[in-house]
């Protein structure tokens, strides 16, 4: 993997060893979901500022995107997901479950006379 594409890795993960990592993957997991999440929330790369080499650095030093640009929101879902304690982070299972409770959510973003028109086919 580049440099630039440790950006969205977990500071455990930059860490410890493989073995160890493999054994987290479901943490790593959810943390990087949050820097996706931040990123696409801000429009901006985690530490955008700085090289990759440099931006694993403030991960692995435990450094976190500022929150300033996401909403609040946005920073419940995220704060959590990028808590510095793995354990701490909610499971897997908990984000799948609530993304499924996501996709059963109406579209209502095609609107048109008050009915509701679905997009998904």
């Amino acid at each position: 993997m580049s440099e630039d594409g440790q950006r969205w890795i977990a500071p455990e993960v930059l860490k410890e060893s493989w073995m160890q990592a493999k054994e987290n993957a479901d943490h790593g997991a959810v943390f990087s979901l949050g820097l996706v999440l931040w990123e696409i929330e801000t429009g901006c790369v985690p530490f955008g500022e700085v090289d990759g080499a440099a931006a694993q650095r403030r991960l692995a030093s435990g450094e976190q995107p500022k929150m300033e640009k996401v909403s609040d929101e946005m920073q419940a879902i995220i704060v959590p997901y990028l808590s510095l304690d793995p354990a701490q982070r909610p499971s897997l299972k908990t984000v799948l479950s609530l993304l499924n409770e996501l996709e059963s959510v109406p579209d209502q973003s095609n609107e048109k006379d008050g009915n509701v028109m679905s997009t998904k086919g």
